[in-house]
């Protein structure tokens, strides 16, 4: 049986925690600066702002889905 995940003080974190939610408009920050690079450059022409979305919210769960592998594997580790 598998062990809750824990801070560094032993401490049991909820689910959202382990998510790192503070971090996460880090990667929206990239993302939209690549939009707008993209736009600069005249690559939206014709972008359908559904995928453009749609894009931002894999990278999203991407991003956390890596928090959630990391502190898995830090916890497994020790």
């Amino acid at each position: 049986m598998s062990r809750p995940v824990t801070d560094t003080r032993g401490r049991r974190l909820p689910w959202w925690a382990v998510l790192r939610p503070g971090f996460l408009p880090t990667t929206a920050i990239a993302y939209g600066l690549g939009l707008a690079c993209a736009a600069h450059g005249g690559g939206l022409q014709a972008a359908a702002w559904s995928l453009l979305l749609a894009g931002l919210l894999v990278a999203l769960c991407a991003h956390a889905a890596a928090n959630v592998l990391n502190d898995w594997e830090d916890h497994r580790n020790g």
